[in-house]
């Protein structure tokens, strides 16, 4: 709280020297951390005349825990709209703060539209699944992964990108010793977004898996569909909005692994059928950057 006081006192002297009309300043926060706290006392101070503020995960669920002084009333009470990037998010915050729910517009997250995913190259026969995080053993979950390959019995190449710390990474390592002959892992580590993108551009994915027991609305599982890959998700919190049935299979947060094998399986036999060209169309409709953020900034200018 300290800390947010004298970052308003830092904002009020920074307005002041650089003489800014506040009657015209928009103020915005992408998160409902420690800035739209101190967006919030600067409002009640009368330094800044309102702001607006998006929430998507951290700074929405975790912060929720009754046992921690999160100011979360305190910021509600003074913004002037939340935008919250999923309906699950928007419906959670609407039950515990009901009084705010004015206050709460639903604002979905978005991505270029960068084309459509390579087809698969002639001679190519695997079965190629890609998935993007950090390695959080808690709430990513990435190692639980090859604990569904293992039990697969076809050819399959699993890409991964993303890191983490090296003791994030030690429950991942020890899963690859499980895999069979007939998986093959390339892990692609911390990458730059542009060479995630080049990959789905020159490189055929079959399917986009997040095993996640916590997510708000994966950026990731966005990126994926934009180029057409079906998903395989978990039912955690905004994923669901993501993963419609043309489009992905949802699975349950505390799954089986043989079970999802079996799902996996279905998939490459058509037995589940996923239509690439339905993905495509989601996107466009619910997740193009160029309107999302158009609107949004549309928005904000009116605040």
């Amino acid at each position: 709280m300290n800390y947010s006081v004298k970052a308003s006192a830092a904002l009020e002297k920074f307005i002041k020297e650089n003489k800014i009309n506040t009657a015209n300043l928009v103020t915005y926060s992408y998160w409902f951390y420690e800035w739209a706290l101190v967006l919030s006392i600067s409002k009640r101070k009368k330094i800044i005349k309102s702001y607006i503020s998006r929430t998507h995960m951290g700074d929405l669920y975790y912060r929720l825990d009754n046992r921690r002084n999160n100011f979360q009333n305190v910021k509600l009470s003074q913004i002037k709209e939340l935008h919250v990037i999923s309906e699950h998010g928007s419906s959670y915050l609407a039950k515990n703060y009901p009084s705010y729910v004015d206050k709460l517009k639903l604002t979905y997250l978005g991505s270029l539209d960068y084309g459509v995913n390579a087809d698969k190259k002639e001679g190519e026969d695997e079965f190629v699944i890609l998935s993007c995080s950090k390695l959080d053993p808690l709430r990513k979950r990435v190692h639980l992964i090859p604990d569904i390959l293992k039990h697969l019995d076809f050819k399959v190449k699993w890409i991964h990108f993303g890191s983490d710390s090296e003791q994030n990474q030690i429950p991942l390592k020890q899963a690859l010793n499980s895999l069979p002959n007939n998986v093959s892992v390339e892990l692609k580590g911390h990458c730059e977004k542009r060479v995630i993108l080049d990959y789905y551009t020159n490189n055929h994915v079959d399917l986009f898996i997040n095993v996640s027991n916590f997510e708000g609305l994966p950026v990731g599982m966005i990126e994926a569909i934009s180029f057409g890959v079906p998903l395989l998700a978990t039912k955690t919190n905004g994923s669901p909005e993501l993963v419609k049935d043309e489009i992905g299979v949802l699975i349950p947060i505390d799954f089986d692994a043989r079970e999802i094998a079996q799902i996996v399986r279905d998939i490459k036999q058509q037995k589940i059928k996923l239509n690439r060209e339905e993905a495509r169309k989601y996107f466009k409709s619910n997740f193009s950057s160029e309107i999302n953020y158009e609107n949004f900034t549309n928005n904000l200018l009116e605040v």
